[in-house]
Order: structure tokens, then C-alpha cells, then sequence
């Protein structure tokens, strides 16, 4: 991008081509309706058709460009003419005209953008001095149903800067020295009413005789800005709930092998033992017998439990073999053994037939629901609902803790929340919190059995 605001402010609009990737033409100005042929490539005189490509394919990388090129509008004559580029509607958008004679921006002239074509950009044209008031607005789609030109002019520009972006808004103006260069820069601009907008201005310094001031371009880039943020902060927040699961498996695989080794372990070591005292008293009174190997069986009987406390750990049986109302039954029972908290749960009488993919995530959101609730929320009760209608299945579980501050709620560090959310997503169901602090939470999930 080459001296963009100098190239505006010296060159009014006089013709515009908006044309694809494959240089066929879309829209032009009136004054080429006699253009015969609608691919592009036709009007570009061939030596500069390679720097022409390159050009097209830096317009949507660059969002505005310019760049001067040997241009024939009759077939006939080449004229090199100064293009500034930019893109409209997905598609590329270029336009020129011819040098002005009078730059000074205190008479009354013709803005660039009173061009028909950008009648449909959101874009604010203003110059202002270095006391950042408004000197004069050349055009104005951004916010014009909330106020006109006149109620921008001769007012401070840091009026509807964002309060926390005024102090960028300033260093960056006061770092602006070179009055041949382009600067650029985003932040968060607003109207009477406090509607904000992410702008993203193009600025260069101008000097008129004794007078200094900024002519500026804004150009709305609200939708744009939000949506590379959404995607910026979920993938972050994907990237966090990864290494959160990844700690969560580790965790849970060392908490495993301390069971294995020292429950089970321990247990074999001890049968081991035994065994090789029985076989090193093979006389030994018969009653002395029974009371070791029933001591044995017992072990045994010990060690089979704890295996299959491990194993429901991992996968609950009871998931497979009875179905999700019968699982979360039996969870609802170890919870309030574990954790001595009240459970009341009303469950359908019968269970129903649900995808593998969905009993599995139902079932992982509801342990995860218990689980935050025994680390968090000193709650002394937990009610369960499950209610199905309609092929639809709403669990319910609340609790009378302490409840969750809404910025917890709302923070990408809340992974236990996040990650049953993306559960949820997964399975085409949708779950919501309601939580009043010192009175308790709501967690609710509704997803289609189908």
C-alpha cells in the first residue's frame, strides 16, 4: 500500500471496475458501459499485466492498495494511471480518475466517496487538527442515522474514541512524523448513543501552508474485527481445554496406578505370601488350614472389589449392561456415598434407547456436573431431574452451594464449564447455567435422543 490518503486526497472518482478472480468484469462505472469485452485482461497493456496479477492477488491480503498501470478505456490509447484497489462484496474493486488542481481541504470539494460505489461502505472521511478537533467531514456512512456531518464538526475526535483505547489513540497520532507516509491503525469508535464499532484508520499527516493537521480514513471493520477475535479466543480456548484434558488423563492415569500398585499390588503380594507359607507347611492342621484360606478368599474377594471400583472409574458397567437412567442412578448413589452430600433424583420408571455417542456425553457432562459441585461448591444437597418429552431429554441438576460469579461463568479459564459445553455441542444439545450466589446453581441440559 503506497501513499494511500495522499492519492485520495488528490484524485477525485472517475471510473470503477469490480471484477472476480478470474478478471471477468461484474460492475463498472456509467462512462465504461463501451467496454466491448468483459474480461479485464483486455484493458491492461500486456508488459504491465504481470504486475497487474500480483496487484490483484495483494488486494485482499492488503484490503487497500494502489499502483500505477498503462490503462486503455477505448481500445485505442494506453494512459498509465494511478489505481486504488480494495475489495467489495468478496470480489475485487479498483478505481481511478485524474489529478485535482486545488488540495486545500478548508474549501468547500468534492470527496473521493461521494463515488455511487461506496455508498454501500460504512466509512468515515475527516481531517482534524493536532488538538484532535474536527476540522472538516467529507463523508459519512458510519453512523449516519444517529447524527449528521455538522454534529461531528468542531469537536474533539476523543470524544467517541473508546476510554480504553484513548491512550493508543494518542501515542499513535503523536508518533506520526512523515508527512509522505501512511499510518494505520485499529480501535473501538463510537456515536452519541455509545454504539462502538471497530475501526480500522488510515492517517497521514498534511501541512497547508501554516496549518497541521490529520486527514484520516475510517473504515468499519466491527463485523470482521469480532469474528477473527471469536476465532482467535475459541481456538485458545481449545488449545487450553487440550492441555486441561491432556493434565486430566495424566492425572487420572497416576491416581490409577497408585490404586493398581498399591490396592491391588499389595493385595497379590500378600496372596503370594501366603501361598508360599502354606506350601512350606504342607502338614499343617486342618482347621489351622481353613482359617488361612478362608483369610485368602477374603483377600481375594477385596481385591475383586477394588478392581471393579477401578474399572467403574474408567467406564461404569452399568453404562453398557442397564442404560443412561440406571447409570446415572447408580453415580447419583456413589456421589452421596463419597462425598456424604444429599442426593434426591426423580429418573423415568423406564430407560429408552439413546445413540452410544450421546448416553456417553450425557453421562461424562453429568459426572463432571458432581464432580465441580464437590470441589466448589460447598452444597450440602444436590437434586436430580430427568425428564424426557417429545424425544427430547432435559437433565437438570441443582445444587444449595455457594454459586458461581458471573465472571467465572464467562471465563476462558473455566475448562471444567468449557469443556462439558463442548460435550454438549458435540451431541447437538445445549447447556445453560443459572446460579445466585449464596443460594445455589442450575445446570440444564436439553439434547434430541434421536
Amino acid at each position: 500500500m503506497k501513499e494511500l490518503l495522499k492519492y485520495i486526497s488528490s484524485t477525485p472518482i472517475e471510473y470503477f471496475l469490480i471484477f472476480n478472480d478470474n478478471f471477468e468484469i461484474i460492475k463498472k462505472s456509467d462512462n465504461l458501459n463501451n467496454l466491448k469485452s468483459n474480461n479485464l485482461k483486455s484493458f491492461i497493456w500486456l508488459e504491465d499485466f504481470g504486475r497487474f496479477e500480483i496487484f490483484v492477488k495483494n488486494i485482499k491480503r492488503e484490503r487497500w492498495i494502489t499502483g500505477n498501470f498503462e490503462i486503455s478505456v477505448n481500445e485505442k490509447n494506453y494512459n498509465k494511471v494511478s489505481i486504488l484497489g480494495t475489495t467489495f462484496e468478496s470480489n475485487n474493486l479498483i478505481f481511478w480518475g485524474i489529478p485535482k488542481k486545488d488540495n486545500n481541504i478548508t474549501k468547500s470539494k468534492k470527496s473521493f466517496l461521494e463515488s455511487t460505489i461506496f455508498q454501500f461502505h460504512s466509512i468515515l472521511e475527516i481531517s482534524f487538527a493536532k488538538d484532535y478537533q474536527i476540522i472538516e467531514v467529507f463523508h459519512n456512512t458510519m453512523f449516519k442515522n444517529n447524527f449528521d456531518n455538522n454534529n461531528l464538526k468542531n469537536r474533539s475526535i476523543l470524544e467517541f474514541i473508546n476510554d480504553q483505547d484513548l491512550d493508543e489513540f494518542k501515542i499513535f497520532h503523536e508518533k506520526i512524523v512523515q508527512q509522505d507516509k501512511i499510518y494505520k491503525i485499529n480501535y473501538r469508535f463510537k456515536n452519541n448513543t455509545d454504539e462502538e464499532r471497530w475501526v480500522e484508520e488510515f492517517c497521514q499527516e498534511i501541512k497547508d501552508g501554516e496549518q497541521i493537521y490529520y486527514h484520516c480514513l475510517l473504515k468499519d471493520i466491527d463485523q470482521d474485527y469480532r469474528f477473527r477475535e471469536n476465532l482467535i479466543n475459541e481456538r485458545n480456548q481449545a488449545l487450553q481445554l487440550a492441555n486441561h484434558l491432556e493434565k486430566t488423563r495424566e492425572q487420572e492415569r497416576k491416581n490409577m496406578a497408585r490404586e493398581i500398585h498399591d490396592e491391588i499390588g499389595h493385595a497379590l503380594t500378600s496372596l503370594k505370601l501366603d501361598m508360599n507359607l502354606l506350601l512350606k507347611k504342607r502338614f499343617m492342621r486342618e482347621d489351622m488350614l481353613i482359617v488361612r484360606l478362608n483369610e485368602m478368599m477374603k483377600q481375594i474377594e477385596q481385591t475383586i472389589k477394588t478392581v471393579q471400583q477401578i474399572s467403574a472409574q474408567l467406564r461404569p458397567s452399568i453404562l453398557d449392561h442397564f442404560g443412561l437412567i440406571a447409570a446415572i442412578e447408580w453415580q447419583a448413589k456413589e456421589f452421596q456415598r463419597q462425598t456424604t452430600i444429599r442426593c434426591r433424583y426423580s429418573l423415568p420408571d423406564e430407560d429408552i434407547e439413546i445413540p452410544e455417542n450421546k448416553t456417553i456425553a450425557i453421562f461424562r457432562i453429568f459426572q463432571e456436573i458432581l464432580t465441580n459441585i464437590a470441589r466448589h461448591s460447598q452444597a450440602t444437597r444436590v437434586d436430580i431431574n430427568l425428564t424426557i418429552e417429545n424425544n427430547i431429554l432435559e437433565l437438570q441438576v441443582s445444587d444449595n452451594g455457594i454459586g458461581i460469579k458471573k465472571e467465572y461463568l464467562n471465563s476462558p479459564n473455566s475448562l471444567g464449564l468449557i469443556g462439558m459445553q463442548e460435550r454438549a455441542k458435540l451431541i447437538g444439545g445445549k447447556l445453560t447455567y443459572s446460579s445466585v450466589i449464596n443460594v445455589g446453581t442450575t445446570i440444564t441440559l436439553i439434547v434430541s435422543i434421536n
